[in-house]
Formats: C-alpha cells, sequence, structure tokens
C-alpha cells in the first residue's frame, strides 16, 4: 500500500516536467490495473495544479530579480505581460494548454498581478479538465492510451481488454 501512495505522489510531483505523458501513463497504467484511475487523474490534477501555483506565486514575488537575473529573457516576457493583462482569464485557464509557455505563462500571470482567488479557479479548472484525460483515456468509454498505430500503421485486438491496441 505505501509504494503504490509513492507511485502517486511521484506521478504529481513530476506532471510539471512530465507536462502530456503524465496522464496518459496514468491512464495507461490504470487501464493495466497497476494503479486506480480516480486515484491517478486526481494524482495528476493536484500535482500540476500546486506546480503552477508555486510557480504563480514565482512570478508574484520575485518577478524583478528574475528579470534583473537573466535580462535576454525580459523582451519575450514583456509580450507575454500584455497579453495576460488584456486577458487574465483566459492566460488563467491556459496554464495547463499552453505548450512551450508551460512553466513561464503561470510566471506571467503572477507577475501580472492576477487576482489569486482568479488564478486559482482558472488554473484548477485547466488542471482539472487535464487530468480528467487520463480518466477517459483508463475508462470503458473511451479507449485506452496503448490505441494507436504501430510503425507498421496496424492494430490488433487486445486479448485481456478487447480492445484495438498495438501495444498489448
Amino acid at each position: 500500500m505505501l509504494s503504490r501512495l509513492w507511485v502517486y505522489v511521484t506521478l504529481g510531483a513530476t506532471s510539471i516536467i512530465t507536462e502530456e505523458a503524465a496522464p496518459v501513463l496514468a491512464g495507461f497504467a490504470a487501464h493495466q490495473h497497476h494503479l486506480g484511475v480516480v486515484q491517478a487523474a486526481v494524482a495528476c490534477a493536484i500535482g500540476s495544479w500546486a506546480a503552477d501555483i508555486g510557480l504563480y506565486a514565482l512570478g508574484r514575488w520575485r518577478a524583478l530579480k528574475l528579470a534583473a537575473r537573466w535580462p535576454k529573457l525580459m523582451g519575450p516576457m514583456e509580450k507575454l505581460l500584455g497579453s495576460v493583462r488584456r486577458h487574465p482569464w483566459r492566460a488563467s485557464i491556459a496554464v495547463r494548454y499552453a505548450y512551450g509557455a508551460r512553466i513561464p505563462l503561470p510566471i506571467a500571470c503572477g507577475a501580472a498581478e492576477i487576482p489569486i482567488a482568479n488564478y486559482l479557479i482558472g488554473s484548477g479548472i485547466s488542471d482539472g479538465a487535464g487530468a480528467r484525460y487520463s480518466r477517459r483515456s483508463a475508462g470503458s468509454s473511451a479507449p485506452p492510451p496503448c490505441c494507436c498505430l504501430d510503425a507498421f500503421g496496424g492494430t490488433r485486438m487486445c486479448s485481456r481488454c478487447h480492445s484495438w491496441s498495438w501495444w498489448l
């Protein structure tokens, strides 16, 4: 039981680094009955949300020090800050889906001084919706994440779950 708990903690803690791989791997592990579906989705959502809040806090309280330390980042950050200030709700919701800006966008939200309640709600919605992908990929209403085309473009039926899969 303790080892399973550490799997969930590790899954949540690494979700900011592994980004989209975390819910897919969680869904695959849940499909293989190594993890619980709901617990894996919650671990991904909480881990990603906690990292987003940490990055927001970094931008909110240390933006000037970050700009002084890395002056080359100031140009792109100014463009991002302008967009975040014009659309604070969209920026808060986009933190989970901003590919390539997954780390700078929460920092910019903090630096733009978006109210913490707005940011918590927006990022919570996006992280919850992003983690739902692992539930849908492991549940019966959607194919498991292993259902992809193989290198030769073919698929085959999994004998255990009766889903089309190249992996099993």
